[in-house]
């Protein structure tokens, strides 16, 4: 249970370790974009939805009947609220989706400014260029995320018909994949690969359920969730740092050889 805690912890504190000069421009820098595809959006829906909300209110006004009538003064009005709120409801449950893929290109130097801000040593020297040259690979990895999840997901879904035990297990493995997701950027930084992942945070797999947790619960919540990411990322990064790479270490594993390079992808 120790393990757990740890886990909740390191999530926590990646908001405070996303805020840190030298970090913040790459947690930021996502999220901005992420609120301007977002703005363009809604407006452009609004645009769309305008002249059919004029249609249904000329279409339901001559409906109602004579002593009705004051509604007629407030049912326009009303229709704009319900469509503000329907954008508010679908911004608030599909921002973390969205912002996971649009924040995926930075969160890998995300992570590595984090870890450097972590260890006291200078800023990476991270450009646009090599985010574009990252890209590729970046790709390939989230491709195989996606798989694995979906491949997965397949029978826990089958043990939702279970009464509680089903759900619980759906609850769990939710809870891991979130932590092998947002793992991933600082492992594949210092050149692990996927399966190498997956066998690290096995060994540490309360930590790996804990931080997972933290961060689910953390996106169901309105405007703390646009955070999210960038926070899921430094936490994650904590937990390389101060979980699994000492027990990395301990335990003799080492990345793979790239040409003497850390991966890149």
């Amino acid at each position: 249970m120790t393990d757990l805690l740890i886990g909740v912890r390191c999530f926590i504190r990646g908001f405070s370790l996303m805020l840190t000069p030298g970090v913040r421009s790459w947690a930021f820098i996502p999220m901005i974009l992420s609120a301007l595809l977002y703005v363009g959006l809604i407006w452009a829906a609004a645009e769309w939805m305008g002249p059919h909300l004029d249609d249904l209110e000329t279409s339901l006004d001559a409906s109602l009947p004579s002593w009705l009538d004051w509604v007629s003064a407030i049912l326009g009005p009303l229709l704009w609220i319900l469509y503000w709120l329907a954008a508010l409801l679908v911004v608030t449950f599909t921002f973390v989706i969205v912002a996971s893929v649009v924040a995926s290109p930075f969160n890998g130097p995300l992570a590595e400014a984090a870890e450097h801000a972590l260890t006291a040593q200078a800023p990476p020297t991270t450009s646009w260029l090599r985010i574009l040259t990252r890209l590729p690979g970046v790709l390939i990895q989230e491709t195989k995320k996606v798989l694995y999840a979906v491949f997965w997901s397949i029978p826990f879904l089958l043990l939702l018909f279970i009464p509680i035990v089903g759900q619980i297990l759906w609850f769990l493995w939710n809870a891991w994949i979130t932590a092998l997701a947002f793992t991933d950027y600082p492992l594949d930084n210092n050149g692990f690969r996927f399966a190498d992942m997956r066998r690290m945070l096995r060994r540490r797999h309360w930590a790996a359920y804990g931080f997972g947790a933290a961060a689910l619960f953390t996106f169901t919540i309105p405007i703390l969730n646009l955070f999210a990411v960038p926070a899921s990322v430094c936490g994650a990064t904590l937990l390389w740092i101060e979980v699994l790479r000492p027990q990395a270490v301990a335990e003799g594993w080492h990345p793979p050889p790239t040409n003497g390079q850390p991966s890149d992808s």
